[in-house]
């Protein structure tokens, strides 16, 4: 009979991320909902809060891509649009709280909570958080990039290609962690 303990380690480590990866995104979208107007967590309206860090998005994004664009324009603080009247809107969901979200939860079920190893969470899981908002801001800097002259790639890049790679960056800063952890106990 097969159990986990005879599993080796590096599948189990990818099994409990593969696991807490689900879980996280669940819960994510247990505990917040939206509608075309409001984002909600637990119920509670809690679109104040998103609507800044949107606009922080939005103005880091539109700095980045202005520099090889610069007939980008930023319109109503979360509009990055071209005269030729191309545009993407930079929705809460833009921010990358839910990324940063499911990294946390993985890294914090992640290997054993020794003191040291606990220590160091308490300062790689907000450098990967800045990572990651970086990241998202390149992420959405260059679907603006693209857009002006490809609107029909937007979906492609939004939904598939880039989706997927940034949640490739979440696996790499994971395996980074795993690699320090096993490597240098």
């Amino acid at each position: 009979m097969l159990s986990i303990r005879s599993i080796p380690a590096v599948y189990r480590h990818l099994l409990r991320f593969v696991a807490v990866m689900f879980a996280a995104d669940a819960v994510w979208k247990m505990l917040i909902t939206y509608n075309s107007t409001q984002v909600f967590g637990c119920g509670q309206d809690i679109s104040a809060f998103f609507f800044p860090l949107q606009q922080h998005t939005a103005a880091w994004a539109y700095k980045v891509a202005h520099c090889f664009k610069p007939t980008l324009q930023l319109l109503n603080d979360i509009v990055l649009a071209y005269p030729n009247g191309n545009s993407t809107c930079i929705a809460w969901s833009c921010t990358p709280l839910k990324q940063i979200f499911i990294l946390a939860s993985i890294l914090i079920s992640s290997s054993p909570l020794c003191k040291k190893q606990a220590w160091h969470k308490l300062w790689y899981i907000p450098l990967c958080s800045l990572l990651l908002y970086g990241v998202n801001i390149l992420r959405i800097a260059l679907i603006a990039i693209v857009i002006e002259q490809h609107p029909e790639w937007f979906e492609v890049l939004h939904n598939v290609i880039l989706k997927y790679a940034f949640y490739l960056v979440v696996f790499a800063l994971w395996g980074l962690w795993e690699w320090a952890v096993t490597h240098h106990k």
